[in-house]
Order: structure tokens, then sequence, then C-alpha cells
């Protein structure tokens, strides 16, 4: 939360991000300066590394990075390492000669392999902490040789990697696992991503999940984002102005920029807020054949088999493709859909991008699909099911529950719970008998014999309705408590249960009190229903309209702890619009 900036005299000047107020800094002159945590490190014009902490305190020697440096005429330097001690950290600097010299580490960061000999002109370190104990750590400079050279260790595997990336960079950046490269052309190629910005940028910095570019108008544009229980954040540069960028550098929540006349302008990272709470968008007026509803979107199929999404766009869940569509279901980050000819098409984060098409669809094409919280299943046209995990998370290191695996069999509808973690699915046979998978801590994979004509996947509990119209459940629940009648459908979500009637009536069934609207059904008669967590959707009948209940202004998000049963809700945060020059 903190940004350095070099005078023209090589005097440094260090400021607090959240407040502007001005930090005191060893007297220069310097040539090179870069922040890492709450320290700062600059080379001076003799070719020395001096390092400061927060405030322009002095680092306890056992915690600057400096103090273990071998000899040489440094001209930059970059390094990471836990911010409290620097000894099992990784640093890296360059000396006037272009020599690449490395040390540190030998404890909580992994010790990559040596530098390869070379002369280099820029050079950067970055590390990532995945999860679960391990931590990755990658260098990488850009070579005289026109080629970026990166090196990495990583304490999980024990494995030490050097990569060559062919390619004239004049720049390179790292943070945490992405690196990317200025080329000459001005692209901004990013190696670890496969992604290539085709534009014209005289400037590149990457931080932690943001990385921004200067374009040859002096224009910043900044990629990326970073989420958290639902929240999306993304870096919104100054509009452009009459004052043109130089230089920018980012770094955990902020980013900054001088002007070319030596001006320092600072913003942060804000959280992406669409739409904001209390008014999410609806619908457009039209007729509609199909509805799925999701943790914090609800998506449809026209008449025509375009599909439409509404409601939070945080991770471009709402942002349907164009193309006409036979099936579509919603998640909690993402939305998949099968087009007409039988492809499996996902968007927004968490999906599997890989899953069958081109030839695969052609023997045997997508029919139906069902998503849940962090698994998703689909069927095939010869009936045989297909799952994957969507590697939804809520935090650093969670990479979801262990993927679904569907018995061999032929099928004709498939359910995916909403339940995070303990996910389990259920499916009917060609001969109407059911067949659940997945968890069955609470019994609910352990589906009765039986000819079923519909069947749903709940939290902990399945139900499906009989030839005779009944519904049955098993698993925690017995029974969803409905009053007599033939039922048709029925969606088992986080909140409401509901079915619907031989005569197209919504029956549903939750808690007496919710946060998250009215969970009873407005009357009408419906051909088809959905229920996720907070609402339900339904289509009418008699003009294939889609009317929702419950949290129908998208107002709340689930907070969910993958690692324990069942989810909360909170209301959607508003906006953060902190900024700083």
């Amino acid at each position: 939360s903190h940004a350095c900036a070099l005078a023209e005299s090589g005097e440094v000047v260090c400021w607090n991000l959240d407040d502007a107020v001005v930090w005191n800094a060893p007297p220069g002159p310097y040539t090179f300066i870069a922040a890492e945590g709450p320290d700062t490190c600059a080379t001076t014009r003799d070719g020395e590394i001096v390092c400061w902490s927060a405030g322009g305190e002095p680092i306890d020697i056992e915690f600057d990075p400096s103090q273990d440096a071998p000899p040489g005429h440094f001209v930059a330097i970059s390094w990471v390492g836990p911010w409290t001690f620097h000894r099992e950290g990784y640093a890296c600097a360059l000396t006037a000669g272009g020599e690449a010299i490395c040390w540190g580490s030998d404890g909580f960061w992994p010790t990559p392999p040596d530098p390869p000999p070379g002369t280099y002109s820029s050079i950067s370190v970055g590390a990532w902490s995945p999860g679960l104990g391990g931590h990755w750590v990658t260098a990488c400079a850009s070579a005289e040789t026109s080629e970026v050279v990166c090196w990495q260790g990583a304490n999980t595997t024990e494995m030490q990697h050097t990569y060559r990336y062919a390619g004239n960079y004049s720049a390179v950046s790292v943070s945490k696992n992405r690196f990317c490269g200025l080329t000459p052309d001005g692209n901004a190629d990013c190696m670890s991503d496969g992604h290539t910005y085709s534009s014209r940028y005289h400037a590149l910095a990457v931080g932690r999940t943001h990385t921004c570019a200067i374009d040859e108008s002096g224009v910043a544009a900044c990629v990326g984002g970073n989420w958290w229980d639902g929240v999306r954040t993304e870096m919104r540069p100054p509009e452009p102005g009459s004052a043109r960028l130089a230089a920018i550098s980012v770094g955990d929540s902020y980013a900054c920029a001088l002007t070319e006349a030596g001006q320092a302008t600072c913003w942060a990272e804000v959280e992406n807020i669409w739409p904001p709470p209390g008014g999410g968008p609806d619908h457009a007026p039209g007729r509609y054949v199909a509805v799925s509803d999701g943790h914090g979107h609800t998506c449809a199929l026209t008449d025509n088999r375009e599909a439409v999404c509404w409601g939070r766009n945080n991770f471009g869940q709402a942002d349907v493709p164009p193309g006409q569509y036979r099936a579509i279901s919603a998640s909690y980050m993402s939305t998949c859909a099968i087009t007409v000819a039988g492809d499996l098409t996902c968007w927004g984060f968490g999906y599997d991008p890989t899953l069958g098409s081109g030839e695969a669809r052609v023997n045997d094409p997508y029919v139906d699909l069902s998503m849940g919280f962090d698994q998703a299943c689909a069927l095939r046209e010869k009936g045989d099911g297909v799952c994957w995990n969507l590697r939804n998370f809520v935090g650093e290191g969670y990479s979801g529950a262990p993927s679904l695996s569907a018995p061999p069999g032929s099928y004709l509808a498939i359910s995916v719970s909403s339940q995070p973690g303990l996910t389990h699915a259920c499916a009917l046979t060609s001969i109407g008998e059911a067949v659940c998978w997945g968890d069955n801590s609470r019994g609910q994979t352990d589906a009765p014999p039986g000819r079923y004509t519909a069947i749903s996947a709940g939290v902990g509990y399945s139900c499906a309705v009989t030839a005779a119209g009944e519904v049955t459940c098993w698993g925690a629940r017995q029974g969803l408590d409905l009053p007599p009648g033939r039922y048709t459908a029925l969606s088992l979500g986080g909140q409401a249960n509901c079915a619907l009637t031989d005569v197209g009536e919504a029956v549903c069934r939750g808690p007496e009190e919710s946060s998250y609207g009215n969970l009873e059904p407005p009357q009408g008669r419906y051909t088809t229903i959905s229920s996720f967590w907070f609402r339900t959707c339904a289509v009418t009948a008699e003009v294939g309209d889609i009317v929702c209940w419950g949290d129908v202004g998208y107002e709340w998000w689930p907070e969910v702890d993958p690692y324990v049963e069942g989810a909360r809700g909170r209301p959607y945060p508003e906006a953060s619009t902190r900024s700083a020059s």
C-alpha cells in the first residue's frame, strides 16, 4: 500500500497510498527503485543496493535482502519474500554488464535454478502460493539474444525448470504465476496464459491480479481481476486527458503511473458490481421455452432458441455468445449451453473449456445438461453421462470438490445438486429408473427402486416423481410436505423446493421466513420451473413469459465455505471507489 518514485535529481519520494502521507527515504541519488510488500530497495549511482521499510524506517538486518547480496555493481533488483523474514526470500539483480545474479531462499520460498548465463536488459521476480502449502517462485529476464529466459522453482514438487521464449522483448514483468513481455512492435505478450494483446504499448506492468499497459497514445488500460466470495475487482485507470502517461507500476490493489511531465497518478482496484444492489436487470420481453436459475444470475431460451441471461455478471456468466441452443444451465460463476448442433459451450469462470465437441459431437452430440455449484454433468444423444469439475473457489487454493463420474448407462434426464463441496447427481435411465452418484453422507444417492418421470438432486437429499405423479424423496429428508395432487416436474434449490402439478400450478416449500424475498410462487400455470439458491423461476404456460420470485433484485450473493456443508447468503457490498494521487 505504498508507492515510490525517482525524481530527476535521483532522490526518492515515497508515500502511503491509503492516505497520501509522504514517507522519509534515505538520501540518494538513485538510478533504480522497486517496492515489495512494506519494503523498498533502490540502486545507487555507485551500484550499491539500499533498502528501507515502511515509513522510511530502516529494515532489520535479518529482513534486509541487500545484506546477502553478492558483490557487484547493480543497476536493477527484484525480489519476493515473506514480509517478515527476507532471509527466506529470493532476490535477483542485474549488474552493469547485464549479468543476472540471484540469492536467498532456503526456507519459505523454494530455490529456483541458477539464472542461465547471458546478457539481460530487464529482470523481474514473482511468487505464488496456490494453497495446500505449495509455493512457486519465477524469475524472468529479457535477453539480448531476442528471447525471454525464465527460471522457476516449486517446493510442492521439488522441481526446477528453465524456460525460453523466443522473441525480442523490450521489457518483462512477473507477478504470482503470470508474466508478460513487450514485443518490439508494442504487443503485450503474456506467455503464462498464451494471450497476446494486440495494440501498441510502450510500458507494461504485472501486479498480483491485474496487468496494466500504456499504449502509444499515452492511455493506460488494465486487464485481469481478483475475486473473493463473488466480489470481482477491476482496475479502472484515469480517463484519457491532456496528460500522456509514460511509465506504470502495478502492485497488490493499487496501480500508479507517471505522466510525460513527471506527475504521479494512482488508482485502486474497485469492486465490479453490476447490477447495483436492489436493481438487477430483467429479461427482455418475448416468448421463452426454458429457464435455468443460478446463484446470482438467470438464463433462459427464447422460442427461436436464442439464449438470454440477466442478473449478476461479475464473472462474465451473463455474457451470452451469439447462437442457437437446445439447452442451457446457469451455475455459480459460469453458464453452459448446448448448441442446436450438439456442441457444449460455456462462458464465465470455472468451467472446463476442453469438453467434447467437433468429431466427438458429430458421433454423439450433447442433448441435455445440469450444473451445480462446483460440478456439472451432460447427457449425450446415445444416453451416456459426462461430468466435470467447475473449479469454482472462494479463495486461493480451492479447486473444487472431487469430480463426479457418471456410472455407465443410458439416461434420459440428469440433475446436479446446487450444494457446494458435498455434491451429488441423479439421473433417470431410459426405462425410468433412478440412479444417483457422488456424496452419500446423507443417503442421498440411495435411490429406491421404481419407475419415475422426473428427478432432482437437492442439498443432502434427492426427490423424484413416480409414474403415478407422487413425489418421493430419500436422503436427509423423506418428503417435501407437498399438498395432495399429481405432479409432473420438480426442482430442489437451496432455499426453496418447488414442483409443478399436472395442471401447471407451482407449489414451493421452504423456510417460513427468508431474507431473500417471497418464496411463495405467484398464481398461474407454468410449463417448467427452476430453483437454485435464492430464487425460483418458471415459464408461464399462457404467453411463455418468465416469472421469478425470491431474490428477484439479485441483491444476495452466496457466501460459501466449500469445506463445510451448506452455504449462507449476504447482501452484495457497496462498491469501493478509493483512489489516490
